[in-house]
């Protein structure tokens, strides 16, 4: 199991980027000044390039042992990395920017996860099981972290990982005659306008104008001319005297009466202080933090007994500069440990999120952490009960990252982008996610027999995106191509009919078109299917038959009464009934593919045609001499995988169009719920699906309709 990570602590001040091994700081590249890369809006883009870079600098120097990327911005953000409000970071909000999406697609073969930062430290200190952790430095944020709770749930946030932002919540009442703070973030007397370091400027100020003997007093006013607006944080920690100390009161006067609250609201004992001002005033702002909190110490209640004693003991100082480093690394670790993944339990047609305990990879094994799994027609019949099959663990089309390699296991190597091809080659019942568990799991430990087997394929990194879960699909759609044309995927002349409107027909139209098909024709019995499929692009130089009982004579007419050459029956049951209505429609010496739409057991009458036998095994059954043969395909085979790679990578127009099927995205928490709808109704959230992908990645529940 890997037990080392990039680290990223992107802060307001500086950035800064690490390797972290089993708890230290293993290799640190040179950090960034944030503000020196650029001016908002254009600062944004140059810092991620920065982060990058230094990224990429550091696995030169650790070459193939690093995946995990994790990086803890001073900025508001959701769990699956999308940002809320970086205003205080950048000087720009730069709402809804998915921070994850720009550093994978700049770092390629990265698993990144995005964290806000004081989450992330707070991790370093789980030790203490039950405390908050507040920040100041540019900003001011508080968390509370509960070590006796499971992973998910340890910090007290929401369900996108957003509270304890109370850094931007009023602490002074307005009053005639003063001046309100403006905290950077627009809003006015919030804690963090009296308590970041902006604020204490603003303390500093405040102080000067109020007392000027104590301020004319200081070393800092020759420094500064006798303007307190001159004064930086730097300077202010570089002196002791009696206006330093009258500034580190009046900025900690707010926070001071913020913990105690914090304290008494959650019955905690300990508060960790962390961030750059602490840092950088050390003891001086310590001591002036325990004497205001002494000073306003209530004497009942749960303050009951407390001396100032129990006061200091309550503050847990920083132990060094590296807590948001150290605690992104304990966060990933903790990610590592555990695998979240969607079960089908026998006898429930209620799919469940289970948790699994990982296990280190034995010298036959090796790991996937997976990142995106597509939901087909089998999954839903399995969640349905519809099938006999019951693999727990669902899901066979998926796209990830090779995590670790057995010592005895070669052709793989950590970093890795790969795809599973759940067929075994030798037994066509053998299959992941039908009766030996799916791929719908953060984490897969899987036998070195996958790849003896040749069913692992590395992929290029450009795979992991959500779209090359079709991968599996379509290399069943070039398996079928393959039959149809005696091996030689080539359909160049060739008339082409697809029946049906779901992900496998709408594959077979795409491929048909790269195979070069002279002319492709679909019909299906839902046309809100194919208004759809219309909608969203995937319907271009496809002649589209609207299917009624006269269906077989339109396809004559559309194809100046030579009848279509190919036939793909690909829809969700009355497979035969179909075929003997669009018989007539098929043009001498023509091939039909029974690609899906039939029950176990199914024949095709009159001719008695086994459609078992001829799918399982991919027979050629000929009907009525040599007029049509009937062919039928299941699974794939390696070099199908290999093709299908080809087709998603091809950089024509046809191709782009393969992205346009993922219709929906959702967070993998999310899944059972959206799993329960998909089997019962057929929608995602009450609209209809072309293919549904679940990102093992978020945990944020979001659902979206592309």
């Amino acid at each position: 199991m890997q037990h080392s990570a990039f680290a990223v602590d992107m802060g307001g001040t500086s950035t800064r980027v690490a390797v972290i091994s089993n708890g230290t700081v293993l290799d640190r590249a040179e950090p960034l000044l944030t503000r020196s890369l650029g001016r908002p809006p254009e600062l944004v883009g140059a810092h991620l390039d920065a982060v990058a870079d230094r990224v990429t600098e550091l696995r030169g120097r650790h070459p193939g042992e690093l995946i995990d990327l994790g990086v803890a911005i001073g900025a508001t953000v959701t769990n699956a990395g999308t940002v809320t409000n970086a205003a205080m970071l950048w000087g720009t909000p730069a709402t809804g920017l998915d921070l994850v999406a720009e550093l994978e697609r700049r770092i390629p073969g990265s698993r990144v996860r995005v964290s806000n930062d004081i989450n992330a430290a707070a991790w370093r200190y789980r030790h203490l099981e039950r405390f908050a952790i507040v920040t100041i430095s540019t900003g001011v944020a508080i968390k509370v972290f509960d070590d006796r709770l499971p992973d998910r749930y340890k910090l007290l946030t929401d369900a996108d990982g957003l509270g304890g932002e109370s850094g931007h919540v009023a602490v002074a009442p307005p009053e005639q005659g003063r001046a309100a703070a403006r905290c950077e973030c627009g809003e006015l007397d919030d804690l963090c306008s009296h308590t970041s370091g902006p604020g204490m400027l603003r303390a500093a100020a405040a102080v000067a104008f109020a007392d000027p003997r104590c301020w004319q007093a200081s070393v800092l006013h020759a420094v500064c001319e006798g303007d307190p607006t001159r004064l930086n944080t730097r300077l202010l920690a570089g002196q002791q005297d009696d206006f330093v100390a009258a500034v580190l009161a009046e900025s900690t006067q707010h926070l001071a009466v913020e913990l105690l609250r914090v304290l008494a609201l959650l019955g905690l004992r300990r508060i960790v202080v962390t961030g750059g001002i602490p840092r950088g005033f050390g003891d001086p702002w310590y001591r002036a933090l325990i004497s205001n909190m002494s000073a306003r110490l209530p004497r009942s209640a749960w303050f009951t007994g407390w001396t100032a004693a129990d006061v200091a003991q309550a503050i847990v100082r920083s132990s060094d500069d590296d807590d948001v480093l150290l605690g992104m690394a304990a966060l990933l670790e903790a990610q590592r440990s555990v695998s979240l993944g969607v079960r089908k339990v026998v006898g429930s047609s209620v799919p469940v999120l289970s948790t699994h305990t990982r296990q280190p990879c034995g010298p036959e094994q090796f790991e996937i952490a997976v990142r995106y799994v597509g939901i087909c027609g089998t999954d839903r019949q399995i969640i349905a009960g519809e099938r006999s099959c019951n693999p727990g663990i669902i899901g066979h089309e998926a796209i990830g990252t090779v995590t670790s390699v057995g010592s005895l296991v070669s052709g793989l190597a950590p970093g890795d982008v790969v795809t599973v091809n759940p067929n075994h080659p030798l037994d066509g019942w053998d299959k992941l996610g039908h009766n030996q568990p799916g791929l719908l799991r953060q984490y897969a430990l899987l036998s070195d027999s996958l790849v003896r087997q040749g069913r692992v394929v590395v992929l290029p990194a450009s795979a992991l995106a959500p779209e090359w879960v079709l991968i599996e699909p379509l290399s069943c759609v070039v398996n079928s191509i393959e039959q149809v044309c005696g091996g030689q995927p080539d359909l160049t002349g060739r008339r082409v009919l697809v029946v049906g409107a779901g992900v496998a027909a709408l594959l077979h139209v795409l491929a048909c078109q790269l195979r070069g098909a002279e002319q492709v024709l679909i019909t299906n019995r839902s046309p809100e299917r194919l208004r759809l499929a219309r909608e969203r692009g995937l319907l271009q130089d496809v002649e589209e038959v609207p299917f009624a009982d006269d269906a077989a004579e339109r396809v004559l007419q559309r194809t100046g009464r030579h009848g279509v050459d190919i036939l793909f029956l690909c829809v969700s049951g009355g497979g035969a009934d179909l075929l003997k209505r669009l018989w007539l429609s098929l043009a001498p010496q023509a091939t039909g593919c029974l690609f899906g739409g039939f029950l176990p057991g199914e024949t095709i009458q009159p001719w008695a045609i086994d459609v078992d036998l001829v799918r399982r095994r991919g027979f050629r059954h000929p009907i009525g001499g040599p007029e049509v043969t009937i062919v039928g395909t299941s699974g794939a085979r390696r070099d199908h995988v290999l093709a299908a790679a080809g087709l998603l990578a091809d950089p024509g127009d046809v191709a782009k169009r393969f992205s346009a099927l993922v219709t929906h995205h959702v967070a993998l928490d999310a899944a059972p719920g959206v799993l329960r709808e998909l089997a019962t109704a057929g929608t995602v959230a009450s609209t209809v699906p072309i293919k549904v992908v679940i990102d093992l990645a978020r945990t944020d529940g979001l659902i979206h309709r592309s």
